[in-house]
Parts: C-alpha cells; structure tokens; sequence
C-alpha cells in the first residue's frame, strides 16, 4: 500500500516514514573534502573513492599511487595542515618512532610479534 511522502509528495510505503529518495544519503561528489571527527584526519573523493587528504596530497606531489607500507607523517602535528610543505614521507617504523618513546615502539614491535605468530613462539 502506497501513500504520500511528507517530504516530497512522492508515493512512499505506507510503512516508512519517507519515499526511497528522501531516504537516500547524498553521495559525496569529486573533490569534496569531509572530516572525520574521530581521528581528524580529512579525507576527499578521489575516482568515486574515499581517501585520506594528506595520502592524496602527497600522492599529487610525487605523481604516484603510495604503498600500503608509507605513511604520511604531519611535521607540525596538526592533521588538519595538509600544505606539502607540512607532509613528510616515511616508513611505518621510522613513523611509529616519531610518535612514541623508543621503549614504548620496542614493546610494540614484540607485542606485534607476539600477536602475530603467537606466544609460545615469541622471544618475549
């Protein structure tokens, strides 16, 4: 049964509250850039394809697609600053080092490992 939308006055299920296009979430278009409010990182539409600002942008300056195994590092530390001049390219160890004491990145590494191939295999 069919009856009309209050958004719209399209016909609409009598069961749902809206018609499927009132429903429907806007995609986001090319180049739109978005916030993720969790990890404040922005990220934009890239090929219909959501990606970190900061990967794109140092992908822009490189002319290349980067490796899973690269990670952009913010000089300034603020997520929001993705000027080139603030990015920096690095390797997962090297970026991890950055951010945390030596210790705590030592203990990381052998908790991976651990993790990894279990504990009765670990040098822990």
């Amino acid at each position: 049964m069919q009856c009309e939308c209050p958004k719209c006055g399209g016909p609409k299920d009598r069961r749902s509250k809206h018609c499927r296009s009132c429903m429907e979430k806007p995609r986001p278009s090319e180049g739109m850039v978005r916030v993720m409010p969790k990890l404040g990182y922005a990220y934009v539409m890239v090929a219909g394809k959501g990606v970190y600002q900061h990967r794109a942008v140092m992908e822009a300056s490189l002319g290349r697609k980067l490796l899973r195994s690269e990670h952009v590092h913010h000089k300034n530390g603020n997520k929001a600053d993705n000027r080139i001049e603030n990015l920096e390219l690095m390797d997962g160890r090297k970026h991890l080092q950055e951010h945390m004491s030596p210790e705590r990145a030592r203990g990381l590494s052998v908790l991976g490992h651990a993790a990894r191939w279990g504990a009765k295999n670990s040098h822990v």
